[in-house]
């Protein structure tokens, strides 16, 4: 029985018990036969209440699935959003239900079911033309229309630094596998909502019309964060290997890791554009502007620990500290 038809059931069941209880109420108020419709009230509310929680944790995990593919997520989505509405139509009925009720619940149920039904889902970003130009200052996923470029969704980042950042590749957990292939990297892999690499072409089309700066953000285990921020940053198109062209004028307190990767090529395992005699992204398990190999690699395995083949950023303690954060943004200058 699919879960729509399971809810209109429930729904069903419940204006019958209403019904029968407003009329049998005066009658039966004392006797075993309107104590019998209360439990009957209370497990049909315990099971609405069930399905809704459980809707709510299906909304979460897909979009943190990256193997779910688009036309699935999107069949998921439409049904999860046709459970919320008829949640939302029969509020009416969970109010006659506590009236019908009013004996206190121990985790008092009638907050909980107020907070899911009044929660947006936020599965339908607004457009702004600039992460800049924002006029909120909250950070989330956002269509971006700029009149130089196609329609594109990204996350703005409206809270570090003083906010209006797009940001190109996210990770705090290791939740997602970032030894990827060349046409991964091209296209961006990951969850806009958790871990993601934007993409290369993305990154290259946003950096190609307006000149922007780059800023990155790492924390490690302990807590410390630090920062470095680049004037001006810019890669080349797919002919040229999305190569770091433009790579100015880096402040913060993380210090300069990045610029011995300027004017290289990016590498991936099936694409091999470093100076090195192997390839530094089989050795490294990562994706990144490789020369022979690394001061930086921030694509790399998410481990802690000292290790050269791990999220790392020479300058930030040693040459091979593992990070726990690293989020990589840029904003249009």
């Amino acid at each position: 029985m699919g879960r729509s038809v399971l809810i209109h059931l429930l729904v069903l069941g419940l204006f019958s018990f209403c019904w029968t209880t407003n009329a049998n109420s005066a009658e039966n108020n004392t006797g075993f036969g309107y104590e019998l419709l209360l439990a009957k009230l209370d497990y049909l509310e315990y099971k609405l209440l069930e399905l809704q929680v459980e809707t709510k944790e299906q909304g979460e995990s897909i979009l943190v699935n990256q193997n779910i593919t688009r036309r699935e997520l999107m069949g998921q989505v439409s049904e999860i959003l046709e459970q919320q509405r008829i949640f939302a139509n029969h509020e009416k009925i969970l109010n006659a239900i506590f009236e019908l009720n009013p004996r206190k619940h121990p985790a008092d149920n009638s907050k909980l079911l107020t907070a899911i039904l009044n929660e947006p889902i936020s599965d339908v970003p607004s457009t702004v033309k600039s992460c800049v130009e924002m006029k909120t200052n909250k950070s989330g996923r956002y269509w971006l229309t700029q009149t130089d470029l196609p329609k594109l969704e990204v996350y703005c980042e409206q809270t570090l630094h003083g906010g209006g950042w797009i940001v190109i590749q996210n990770r705090f957990n290791g939740s997602v596998d970032f030894f990827r292939n060349w046409t991964d990297y091209r296209n961006g892999f990951g969850s806009l909502d958790g871990e993601f690499w934007l993409g290369l072409e993305k990154i290259r089309q946003l950096t190609s019309t307006r000149m922007h700066e780059l800023l990155i953000h790492l924390e490690d285990h302990a807590g410390v964060s630090k920062h470095a921020k680049y004037e001006k940053f810019a890669i080349g198109d797919e002919s040229d290997q999305y190569a770091l062209k433009t790579l100015e004028s880096c402040s913060g307190t993380l210090g300069d890791s990045l610029i011995g990767h300027k004017g290289m090529k990016f590498t991936t395992f099936d694409r091999d554009n470093d100076e090195h005699f192997g390839n530094c992204a089989s050795l490294f398990h990562g994706g990144w502007w490789y020369k022979a190999c690394h001061t930086s690699n921030l694509n790399g395995p998410y481990k802690k620990g000292d290790d050269p083949d791990t999220m790392t950023w020479s300058t930030f303690l040693n040459k091979y500290y593992g990070l726990k954060v690293s989020k990589m943004m840029i904003r249009a200058i």
